[in-house]
C-alpha cells in the first residue's frame, strides 16, 4: 500500500513539474504580445514545449513509451491551444 502511494505521489509530482515547465507558446504569446508574434517564433515556441514536455514525461518510469508520447502531445496541444486563445497564432493568419 505504501509502494503505490508513493508512486502515485511521484507521478502527481512529476506531471505537475511538466504542466508548469511547459508552456513555451502561452509564455511567448503573453511577453511578446500578439502584435509582434511571427511564424518563426510560434513554431520554436512549440518546439520547445514538445522537448521540455517530452524530457519531463519520459522520466515517470510508469510510463510506457506510448504513454509518455500521448502526454507530451496532448499538454503540447493544450498549451497551443491557449496560446491561440490568447492570440498568439495571429501570425497564421493570411
Amino acid at each position: 500500500m505504501h509502494a503505490m502511494l508513493q508512486r502515485a505521489g511521484c507521478l502527481a509530482i512529476a506531471l505537475g513539474v511538466a504542466m508548469a515547465a511547459s508552456g513555451c507558446a502561452t509564455g511567448a504569446t503573453l511577453i511578446r504580445g500578439r502584435e509582434r508574434m511571427n511564424v518563426p517564433l510560434i513554431v520554436g515556441a512549440i518546439a520547445a514545449d514538445l522537448v521540455v514536455t517530452a524530457v519531463a514525461t519520459y522520466q515517470i518510469q510508469s510510463y510506457s513509451a506510448e504513454a509518455s508520447v500521448a502526454t507530451t502531445l496532448a499538454v503540447t496541444g493544450v498549451d497551443v491551444g491557449i496560446a491561440c486563445i490568447a492570440g498568439g497564432c495571429s501570425a497564421l493568419r493570411p
